[in-house]
């Protein structure tokens, strides 16, 4: 009976590790990600002729 006390202990901490791991992950990916450096809108350029 030692050996299914053992199996169900390792059950539990793997199911305890996998939990976690499954929480941190939520967490992360709750964090907003970081946004690039704001750059202005860019310009059309209308100072050439378009294609007549």
């Amino acid at each position: 009976m030692d050996i299914l006390k053992y199996a169900a202990l390792a059950v539990i901490a793997v199911a305890a590790i996998f939990l976690a791991v499954a929480a941190g992950a939520g967490l992360l990916n709750r964090t907003p990600l970081r946004r690039p450096p704001h750059t202005p809108p860019q310009q059309n350029d209308d100072d050439h002729p378009r294609g007549r």
